[in-house]
């Protein structure tokens, strides 16, 4: 059975969608082999693996046939078999080495691609870095500066990109195949993937670059940190989906409410009936919590970076949730479903990004509620997903007093100048009740 799957045709059926699952300067794999597109990296390909020794080629050479069970049938595989494994070799190569420069040699554009997809525009001056590890030993030395990488700069960002779409995977496996120490290189994956799928207050410090300052010591996450199972992964793409969702993203408790039965429509009217906003310090997307106070309710969401990526990048860990045993679970379709209940229009955005909740680097609030309305076309969320988070935000509607005076406030005091009028005619109320008690006994 295939384990590297093509995208859904549900998938494609969106015009707009197409551009998200295709790469843009770097085939891996056979999918997208041989594309003319894509053939100026093919030279850097083969200057990678002339790094690495014969027993490297001849290990990742001996699963070659392996290898290309786990691909479906496909008119790119129509490859003979010697050059698959070339294929395959020399793809492995320049991933082991563009990750290894990525970590070990940090620049301010190069953590993120900035390539629109729902535009077609191609910018490269808007990225994001990350944290880096120490050196890492391979088969023949490393790179020892950033100008032995042999990405230019302005392309690296875009073939950060590339790596994370379903169709351009490569096993994991053979990319250890060609390290000669497979302990320390998943050490460096983990932290790729961690730069990549940073999304809280680390890379929220600059919204528009993503920028932190680098950091000597990556190698411990945060307590709470969503941890990979390097023994258990398919390849890039599954880890980002384990780095963002929870291995139970879905409590599975039975409740009175569930998706069908949502009230609420957007974030501005979950606002007025007293519910607030507030982003979580973790970084995986299925991290919401909600919590009932006196007399309103806190729904906390993690923090959420918008840019040019954030299409592609949700549209493939989508995809391969639809892939038959191709993800753990539905958590990032669930979320973005959350997200398409909450969102309707761009005030909704500029509630979530006041409270820090969204970082919109999209520059158009509208444009945000149109993606996210656009992502959750016809996606179906799991049904057991978040049922306690639903039950409680129905709880709080119910409450008619709870309601009543979130809604007296918003109305009256969610402005200094309406708190002013208010207080003000009160008083005046106040003053003319006072003046006409005293008034009756003189008129006797």
């Amino acid at each position: 059975m295939a384990l590297l799957h093509k995208v859904s045709p549900l998938l494609l059926e969106s015009e707009s969608n197409r551009p998200s699952f295709v790469p843009k300067v770097v085939s891996i794999g056979p999918y997208h082999h041989g594309d003319d597109r894509l053939a100026a990296m093919e030279p850097l390909k083969k200057l990678a693996s002339d790094r690495y020794c014969t027993e490297a080629r001849k290990r990742v050479h001996d699963m070659a046939e392996s290898v290309r069970n786990m691909y479906e049938i496909d008119p790119y595989l129509k490859l003979d078999p010697d050059k698959f494994k070339d294929m395959l070799f020399h793809d492995a190569c320049f991933l082991v080495h563009f990750i290894i420069c990525h970590q070990n040699f940090p620049h301010p554009s190069t953590a993120s691609a900035v390539a629109s997809d729902h535009q077609g525009s191609t910018t490269t001056d808007q990225a994001a870095s990350s944290e880096y590890l120490v050196d890492l030993p391979i088969q023949t030395g490393q790179p020892t500066s950033s100008e032995e990488c042999l990405v230019d700069l302005h392309l690296q960002g875009f073939v950060v990109r590339d790596l994370f779409l379903l169709e351009n995977q490569l096993p994991y496996k053979v990319l250890k195949a060609v390290v000669s120490d497979p302990s320390s290189f998943d050490k460096k994956v983990e932290e790729f993937i961690r730069s990549v799928s940073r999304n809280n207050d680390d890379r929220a410090n600059d919204p528009v670059t993503n920028t932190k300052a680098v950091s000597k010591d990556t190698t411990k996450g945060a307590p709470d940190e969503q941890r990979i199972d390097m023994c258990d992964t398919q390849n890039l793409l599954d880890m980002l989906h384990q780095k963002l969702v929870k291995p139970k993203a879905c409590d599975g408790q039975r409740s009175r409410y569930g998706w069908d039965s949502l009230k609420f429509r957007s974030v501005k009217e979950l606002t007025e009936a007293g519910i607030k906003f507030k982003p979580n310090k973790i970084g995986n997307l299925t991290d919401v919590k909600y919590k009932e106070e006196y007399l309103c309710g806190i729904l906390s969401l993690p923090r959420m970076i918008i840019d040019d990526t954030t299409k592609s990048k949700l549209l493939n860990l989508m995809a391969l949730e639809m892939c038959p045993k191709g993800a753990r679970g539905y958590g990032i379709t669930s979320y973005v479903c959350l997200l398409d209940n909450l969102i309707d229009h761009a005030d909704d955005v500029r509630e979530l990004r006041l409270r820090g909740v969204l970082v919109n680097c999209l520059g158009n609030d509208q444009q945000v509620a149109d993606l996210f309305n656009e992502l959750a076309n016809d996606r179906t969320p799991d049904p057991e997903a978040y049922v306690d988070i639903i039950t409680k935000i129905h709880d709080h509607l119910d409450n008619w007093c709870k309601v009543t005076i979130a809604t007296t406030y918003n109305t009256h005091f969610n402005t200094p100048w309406s708190k002013v009028a208010t207080i003000a005619a009160t008083l005046g109320l106040a003053l003319s009740a006072v003046q006409a008690w005293y008034s009756v006994p003189s008129a006797k």
